[in-house]
């Protein structure tokens, strides 16, 4: 009974919500950012299904109080659950089937009351990445991306949210041309992306992306994490995936080696209910 308390409470001492650290006053840039695929609402899922899940991914995200939130799979109906469940957020992002409403989504969502936005777009991991387009075998894909000024510090940076196709040739082709937009976009100011990737570390995909040797690299925060909790993979298909055999594919990157302070992957189960068949995973950062 001990063992089950303390695993129930560390996230909570682990955890220092961005609330909280506001109001000690922050006077360095340290930002709290979410990656967060929620599953779309699939009516196959039966007990998972979206209804049964949207009230408890509003509270998950109210309880870590992200301030930057990369979300994945997010269809219409969703996005106005969750906006209804989040009204502290504002969003950026359109569906990647026609560039408005139809199609999953890759919405960024952050705390307007901390975060101004100065500018956003979208691009698709395609040949043609000003309009909805395919290419390289994949489905519909796209990047969400934005400018986002810090109102207590000043701080500019870029958060580039997307979430990669199953197909390998697809996610290397998706990873090269991640790399050349964020440069093209940002150049070498701040940048973070967030997304599921259907990519494991050992993948050529995640290779390109933290290759040290390339000049537009990223960084795997997990990596640079000075305090790091819970499980090392992020799918499990709604625990149907044997825990031997789970893999991680989502990841918050950055493009400088900046100071993680907390690493996070939120595991949740109320009986045969989860919050998503991926975990939502939290980094804490100072630029």
């Amino acid at each position: 009974m001990n063992k089950i308390i303390l695993y129930l409470l560390f996230p909570v001492m682990f955890w220092q919500s961005s609330e909280v650290y506001a109001q000690k006053g922050n006077t360095d840039s340290e930002i709290a950012v979410m990656s967060f695929n929620i599953r779309n609402s699939n009516a196959k899922d039966s007990l998972n299904c979206w209804e049964n899940r949207k009230d408890w991914v509003g509270d998950l995200i109210h309880f870590y109080q992200p301030d930057i939130i990369g979300m994945q799979e997010v269809l219409h109906p969703q996005l106005d659950d969750l906006l209804e469940r989040l009204p502290e957020y504002s969003y950026i992002g359109v569906a990647r089937n026609d560039g408005k409403t139809e199609g999953e989504y890759s919405p960024v969502f952050f705390n307007k009351k901390y975060f101004e936005l100065i500018k956003s777009a979208t691009f698709w991991l395609a040949e043609n990445t000003e309009s909805p387009s395919k290419s390289w075998g994949a489905t519909y894909r796209i990047v969400t991306w934005g400018q986002l000024k810090d109102k207590r510090t000043g701080n500019l940076f870029y958060l580039f949210n997307t979430h990669f196709d199953n197909r390998e040739k697809a996610r290397e082709e998706s990873a090269r041309l991640l790399l050349e937009k964020v440069h093209q976009i940002a150049g070498s100011q701040m940048s973070i992306i967030t997304g599921d990737f259907n990519s494991n570390p050992q993948s050529i995909p995640y290779q390109i992306l933290t290759n040290r040797k390339g000049e537009k690299a990223f960084w795997d925060t997990r990596l640079l994490a000075q305090n790091w909790y819970g499980p090392e993979w992020t799918f499990h298909s709604f625990g149907k995936i044997p825990v031997e055999n789970r893999e991680q594919i989502d990841y918050i990157f950055s493009n400088k080696k900046v100071t993680t302070k907390q690493y996070v992957s939120i595991s949740e189960q109320r009986g045969e209910i989860f919050p998503s068949d991926h975990l939502p995973i939290v980094v804490r950062v100072q630029f």
